[in-house]
């Protein structure tokens, strides 16, 4: 059977399937960006440095401040921030606690070590890193978030910061952990980390990069 078209054009009805299927690939590409525009969540984000290798380094830091011990409690609780409504923050935070569980023989001055999650989307940060006894923050990926909304509180508290995103650093955590020159390597921001309490030996800041 033949359609008429304006102008007495016709088109098979093969041709007119092809089109409708073209139509419907293009609304599908168009509705897949919108998606991602609106959610820009990153689902393929990935840390310059894998967390499973952000994780044991992260422990290997803390033996180098020199205040540490003497404020943790009888376990290390490191306290994962971030926002569970965004994904790359939520997949951050759960690889960080399967790092955790992978090495869960891992020590730092005898020790035990438990990673919990803090949703800032659900809680108070002071409330949480109180309740929660937190010795460290690791920062995942955040959204619309300023970085000196978690700063104010963690240096009010004494709490050491650690994150993978170097500039995180520059905006006032105390380390980061990530890539230089296909190695790893660590941030350190020498006047946010002596705020938050932390005295990093000469050894560490000799073999980190130091930021402003």
């Amino acid at each position: 059977m033949m359609f008429s078209m304006p102008g007495s054009f016709v088109l098979p009805r093969r041709i007119l399937r092809i089109f409708a299927r073209m139509a419907m690939v293009a609304m599908s590409l168009w509705i897949a960006a919108s998606s991602a525009l609106a959610d820009s969540s990153g689902f393929n984000e990935e840390p310059d440095l894998a967390i499973t290798l952000q994780f044991p380094l992260l422990l290997k830091i803390l033996q180098f401040d020199k205040n540490f011990s003497a404020h943790a409690g009888q376990e290390i609780v490191i306290g994962v921030v971030y926002q569970g409504r965004y994904r790359a923050s939520a997949r951050a935070c759960e690889e960080m606690r399967k790092a955790a569980r992978a090495a869960d023989t891992e020590r730092v001055a005898e020790r035990h070590i438990n990673v919990v999650a803090i949703d800032l989307e659900r809680v108070k940060l002071k409330d949480a890193l109180d309740s929660l006894k937190v010795d460290v923050v690791y920062v995942a990926p955040l959204r619309a978030t300023d970085i000196t909304t978690i700063t104010d509180v963690t240096r009010e508290l004494n709490i050491t910061t650690v994150t993978g995103n170097e500039e995180y650093v520059h905006q006032g955590l105390s380390v980061g952990l990530g890539v230089w020159q296909e190695k790893p390597r660590v941030f350190v921001n020498l006047e946010a980390s002596r705020a938050e309490g932390a005295d990093f030996s000469s050894r560490l800041l000799s073999l980190a990069q130091v930021v402003k």
